[in-house]
């Protein structure tokens, strides 16, 4: 199916886009919101979640941490 429009990007958002997709993770990509103002946000492509911090490499959509996960760093 094609892509939506956000990921085709505009003529004033296309090197926004493309500049912000270089180095992003396998199966992640960038768009740009539809909304005043706009800005950059990034999709996981498999899972169809977005998030406006970019992903770091061999990541899924981030999750808030836990107190668990947080309380495991310090033993």
């Amino acid at each position: 199916s094609a892509p939506p429009l956000s990921l085709l990007g505009d003529h004033a958002g296309e090197a926004q886009i493309a500049a912000a997709s270089m180095g992003l993770p396998e199966g992640w990509g960038a768009c740009l919101s539809t909304s005043e103002p706009r800005e950059i946000f990034f999709v996981h492509l498999a899972s169809n979640a977005t998030q406006w911090e970019r992903p770091e490499a061999n990541t899924g959509p981030t999750a808030p941490a836990t107190e668990g996960a947080a309380a495991a760093d310090l033993s």
